[in-house]
């Protein structure tokens, strides 16, 4: 059976849909649009390009982030869709990646030589970061005041529409994936699963509302005790 992927990265502000074979794109899409039109449109059209089928596609290739909760969400959701679907004779397989990990590997294929630090905006005062250092890579989640901090050479991606101030001396980088077929044979970078899950640095944080947090200091009267009269 030929292998033929389907490849959906949304997990920044350039949606970018391919067709992949063991070795190659046959077609690839890169633009500048909204995740939840762009990706089928995208699909669609490399599909015609190639002149092939949905039923022919036995692989999916996932982007899991970190970047665009909302674009990592509706690929996700697409992926699922489809690999379920009764266009698609079997229940294709599923290969995520994680989008600082390709941006690494792709930087080291281009002779950029360790140690370096690829960093993406996560919430107000902090950041994604994956350091690579000659034994190993290493993600944490950084503060502001320590990406000063970090030893080699620092670059930043930009996975949210608005471009945000850095906080330390580095480098912006575009993040585009035209030469991810080089990098197929990475058996650490690509990995199998069961299912499209767009990663998240850490659980999500729920904080109970509080009048004090608000400039009240008054209590909702559904949490007073009730009368003893």
């Amino acid at each position: 059976m030929q292998f033929l992927s389907l490849l959906l990265d949304a997990s920044s502000p350039k949606v970018q849909v391919g067709l992949l074979d063991e070795q190659r794109w046959l077609a690839f899409r890169c633009r500048e649009s909204p995740a939840l039109t762009g990706l089928f449109q995208a699909a669609q059209e490399c599909l015609s390009e190639a002149n092939l089928r949905w039923e022919q596609i036995n692989s999916f290739f996932y982007c899991q982030g970190p970047g665009s909760q909302l674009g990592l969400r509706l690929a996700a959701m697409a992926i699922a869709a489809w690999q379920w679907s009764t266009f698609i004779a079997s229940a294709p397989k599923v290969y995520t990646y994680g989008s600082l990990h390709l941006k690494a590997a792709l930087l080291k294929q281009s002779g950029i030589q360790a140690p370096f630090h690829l960093l993406s905006y996560f919430r107000p005062g902090q950041w994604n970061c994956l350091s690579v250092n000659e034994a190993e890579d290493h993600f944490n989640v950084v503060k502001d005041e320590a990406v000063p901090e970090l030893q080699g050479k620092r670059f930043f991606l930009q996975f949210h529409a608005a471009q945000q101030d850095l906080p330390a001396e580095g480098e912006w980088l575009d993040y585009r994936i035209d030469l991810l077929p080089s990098l197929l044979g990475d058996k650490d970078l690509f990995k199998a699963v069961d299912k499209a899950t767009p990663f998240s640095p850490s659980p999500n944080e729920y904080v109970p509302w509080a009048g004090s947090r608000h400039g009240s200091k008054a209590k909702s009267p559904l949490l007073e005790a009730p009368s003893k009269d």
